[in-house]
This record gives structure tokens, C-alpha cells and sequence, in this order.
């Protein structure tokens, strides 16, 4: 199948909808700033060739906005999708630009949505989560520990795919568990609520690698991660782990 193609069918089959929830965003310090809640109205025509976005927010003060985002037509989007998780933002990182970043993960009739926006000084300035349910369902989100305060006898098994900007999809291999907490030591980490948990760096530059990654524990056995990586100034592959008990 052609790439494009196999990239929006993704997007039809697991994220359009209309998704209810909540978002709160987050200072670099992990304090919540801001909470609001949100319907993202994702519709996709008849024959799968536009898909209309517009999002309902309500805002704690008792004010709503309504923001369109437009039609997006077949095959064109600038999420890259792979199965249930996609991930979008920036391209490259411009001097004295705003850089953003975006993971979204589904499971079931839920998914996670992470979002990072650093300044043009290239500080981070703040992240936000949303959590949303398919057709306005709610269910129980199961309270756990992060997987490295499990027993030490329980062994995470991992699946890694990796996919590029120009959406080539490696075949999945064997990986194993590392906390992402480990993944970089001088990066920050935010327990973002939901059992999500972020790493990035606190500032981005134009000549200096770095990745992103948002870890989302779905239950006792389930746990999905999404790691982006920078190479000097552009998006070079994003990677989705899949562990399991």
C-alpha cells in the first residue's frame, strides 16, 4: 500500500470521532497551570477522503471557544501514524522560533494526548496532557506504579517500531525495558497524572540532538511509549514501544 495512504487510513481508523475529556497543562516545574475540558470533534466523510476538525473548550471561568482546524483531504496530514499512535509538531528547530511537539495514544475507547511548546529562546515554556474518551464513554482509570517500582520478578516484554518523516515503518522487534527516566539523567522528568510520564530536554537548540518521550501506563500489564529524535536540527524517526507482562 501506498505510504501516504496507509498513514491516513490510520488516522481514520483510530482518531476520528468525537473525543470528550479534560486537558491540563503543566510549568516545567510539573505544577498544573491551567485545566479545561474539551470535545475534538474528528469527522470523516462517507468515503474516507476529508476529515473535518474542530475542537469545544470549557474553560474553568465558565467561558467556551470553538476553534476550527479546517478540512484535512486525503492523503495529506502532517501527523505521522503508526497504527493507534501518532505523533506531530515541528519539523526542524528555528532560531528564535516557537518549537512544538504532540503524542497521541489510543487504547480501547481512550486515548492520551502530550503536548510540548518551548519558546523562542528555545526554553520549555510548558507541556499539557489530554485525556479523552470515544463518544463520550468514561471508564475507570486503574491507579498504578510506575513499572520500575514493580517486583523485581515481573519482566517487561517490548515490541519496537521505528518511522521516519517520510513514513517508512521498520518491522517490530524484540526490546527491552528501561525506565525512560534513563533514558537522558539531565533531562526533566513530569508525572504528567493518568500514570503518564514525560522526559525532554528543558531546552531545545538548533546544532544539539536531543528525543522526546512520553511513556503511558494503560493498566497492571499494558504500557505504551513514544520516543521522537532530533539530529542536529530536524525530526529524524519516531519510535513506539508496545511492553507487556
Amino acid at each position: 500500500m501506498n505510504l501516504q495512504l496507509k498513514n491516513w487510513n490510520n488516522f481514520c481508523n483510530y482518531h476520528t470521532g468525537d473525543w470528550k475529556g479534560s486537558k491540563k497543562r503543566y510549568s516545567p516545574e510539573g505544577k498544573v497551570i491551567r485545566t479545561w475540558d474539551v470535545i475534538t470533534h474528528l469527522h470523516v466523510n462517507q468515503d474516507q477522503s476529508e476529515i473535518t476538525h474542530q475542537d469545544e473548550l470549557f474553560y474553568s471561568d465558565g467561558t467556551n471557544e470553538v476553534k476550527n482546524y479546517g478540512i484535512y483531504k486525503k492523503p495529506q496530514t502532517s501527523a505521522l501514524f503508526l497504527d493507534s499512535t501518532f505523533c506531530w509538531g515541528s519539523k526542524i528547530v528555528k532560531p528564535d522560533a516557537i518549537f512544538i511537539f504532540e503524542f497521541g495514544f489510543r487504547h480501547k475507547d481512550k486515548r492520551v494526548l502530550c503536548y510540548f511548546r518551548y519558546d523562542e529562546t528555545g526554553k520549555l515554556e510548558y507541556s499539557s496532557t489530554g485525556i479523552e474518551y470515544l463518544n463520550n464513554k468514561d471508564t475507570q482509570q486503574n491507579i498504578n506504579n510506575y513499572p520500575e517500582l514493580k517486583k523485581a520478578d515481573q519482566t517487561w516484554i517490548g515490541s519496537l517500531q521505528k518511522m521516519t518523516p517520510n513514513q517508512v515503518i521498520s518491522e517490530p522487534i524484540k526490546t527491552n525495558w528501561k525506565s525512560i527516566k534513563e533514558l537522558n539523567k539531565d533531562y526533566l522528568i513530569q508525572d504528567l497524572g493518568e500514570n503518564i510520564i514525560a522526559t525532554c530536554p528543558k531546552t531545545v537548540e538548533q546544532n544539539k540532538s536531543f528525543l522526546i518521550g512520553v511513556d503511558w501506563q494503560i493498566n497492571d500489564e499494558l504500557l505504551k511509549r513514544g520516543i521522537v529524535y532530533y539530529e542536529a536540527y530536524e525530526l529524524s524517526y519516531f519510535t513506539v514501544g508496545n511492553f507487556s507482562l
